[in-house]
């Protein structure tokens, strides 16, 4: 993300809860969904009830339907709404408003080949677009 005075306008918590998995990824994931992530999102959740950025981006997500949920179960009022993908400038999403905070999740991640912009998304479009809306 660029680093000028527009940036600063959005204050953003870019969150990645996805962990890669070794051989026996069914076992690790279970595990991980099972012990780990129920503490982790709490925290997550918990800072963004804390803290009320303007926008928290969830990136490069495994499981939509249980991040989903998550979010439900701490704030009953969010409604999330799928946003279509248009290619080369914004991915899928499903995006919720909690508790004033706008809240992205995407399967996508932050990612440019050779460090050229017109290789990946355009992220702060992508901020700037969501906050204007």
């Amino acid at each position: 993300m660029r680093q000028d005075a527009t940036c600063r306008l959005l204050s953003v918590l870019q969150v990645n809860t996805q962990v890669r998995w070794g051989g026996a990824e069914g076992i690790a994931r279970n595990l991980f969904q099972e012990y780990v992530y129920p503490d982790r999102m709490h925290t997550i959740l918990g800072n963004i009830s804390l803290y009320k950025p303007e926008l928290v981006l969830m990136y490069g997500m495994d499981n939509i339907n249980l991040l989903k949920k998550s979010v439900e179960e701490l704030f009953p009022a969010a409604n999330f709404k799928m946003g279509r993908a248009i290619k080369g400038q914004i991915p899928q999403h499903h995006q919720a408003d909690v508790d004033g905070t706008i809240l992205l999740i995407t399967t996508q991640v932050p990612a440019l080949k050779h460090n050229r912009v017109e290789t990946g998304f355009d992220w702060y479009g992508f901020g700037k677009l969501v906050k204007a809306h």
